[in-house]
């Protein structure tokens, strides 16, 4: 039976795993050579943190650095369109956005001349607009109005020469997930400020619950360096150690008295259908931490989230994991 779990186990899930250098090559060759309908906007980087000011946090942006890619290695990008969509999600007493505009807004059109070729010889360019910004745009009078957990949502149409548009409701270019990610749209979350030592540092990262992934254990023992800004935390860790050995990370969000976890690869898929097994809070709820801001109050950190929230295609859904983390 162990044979045959291991067998149905590499046969399912692994679809390789490259180095950083060869993978994206390899990534950028098949994307000029087989979208010849399309276009995408990859993401290159991205800060979408928003912290609150009121606690002294610094001022905040977001920021989304882009790559355009199409079936001419650019030559039909003529511009992007820019919107922003405010939701708020603090309910109760707490909601006091009255007056803030709910519906899409126009930002900008940015011109193709406002991009400049990269390493690939493809277009690319950087998006920026200040917490302020996107305040006055959807007629937010003060942060006062806002708590953790409301958003910001930038949306982007890619026009081409040719007349198509490409965009988050136009499923004809978006693809998420490992090396290559063109959502079209990023979620900014409006979070309260976090001290800056806090839950940073190395920390020796245990899994304490009992249920495992349906192709056996994907967690295991190690020590791992959490890093981060603002209210985001993160750290590389190894995943199926001693099957695979597959480079993932892990991103923790610390959002006004929770911790809310993503985690995806560092380069490569892992999966059944080409893309790559994720982590996502989903329906788990988070950790409590916000009356945790004292010195040492940082030496244990729980997290509880879903592992293979997707699961890359490989039909088993997800399944609930809680991690530990000792500060060394």
């Amino acid at each position: 039976m162990k044979n045959i779990l291991k067998f149905a186990f590499a046969g399912a899930i692994l679809f390789g795993m490259a180095s950083c250098e060869d993978d994206e090559q390899n990534t950028t060759d098949f994307v000029q050579e087989s979208v010849t309908r399309g276009a995408v906007l990859r993401t290159l980087d991205l800060q979408n943190d928003l912290p609150l000011t009121a606690a002294g946090a610094e001022v905040a942006n977001f920021s989304v650095s882009l790559e355009e890619q199409d079936a001419f290695e650019g030559d039909l990008l003529q511009s992007v369109d820019v919107y922003v969509t405010f939701a708020d999600n603090t309910p109760g007493p707490d909601s006091d956005s009255s007056g803030a505009i709910t519906d899409e807004v126009f930002i900008e059109n940015v011109d193709a001349s406002a991009f400049v070729d990269g390493p690939f010889g493809l277009p690319r360019t950087e998006l920026l607009y200040s917490f302020d910004e996107l305040r006055a745009l959807t007629n937010i009078a003060s942060e006062d109005q806002l708590t953790g957990g409301d958003t910001f949502t930038i949306r982007l149409a890619l026009n081409l020469t040719d007349g198509r548009v490409f965009s988050a409701d136009n499923a004809g270019g978006i693809i998420t997930g490992g090396f290559f990610s063109s959502p079209f749209q990023y979620v900014a979350t409006v979070s309260c400020p976090v001290p800056a030592d806090y839950f940073v540092g190395d920390y020796l990262l245990e899994k304490t619950s009992t249920q495992s992934s349906a192709f056996g254990e994907a967690w295991g023992t190690e020590v791992v360096t959490v890093e981060g800004t603002g209210a985001v935390r993160g750290f590389d860790f190894t995943y199926f150690p001693g099957a695979f050995d597959f480079g993932q990370r892990l991103t923790i969000m610390m959002n006004c008295g929770e911790f809310i976890v993503s985690g995806t690869s560092l380069a490569g898929t892992l999966g059944c259908d080409g893309t790559t097994i994720e982590q996502a809070q989903g329906d788990v709820t988070p950790s409590p931490y916000s009356q945790l801001f004292t010195p040492g109050d940082d030496d244990v950190i729980e997290l509880s989230f879903e592992d293979f929230n997707g699961d890359a295609g490989c039909g088993t859904g997800s399944y609930v994991v809680t991690l530990q983390l000792t500060k060394q």
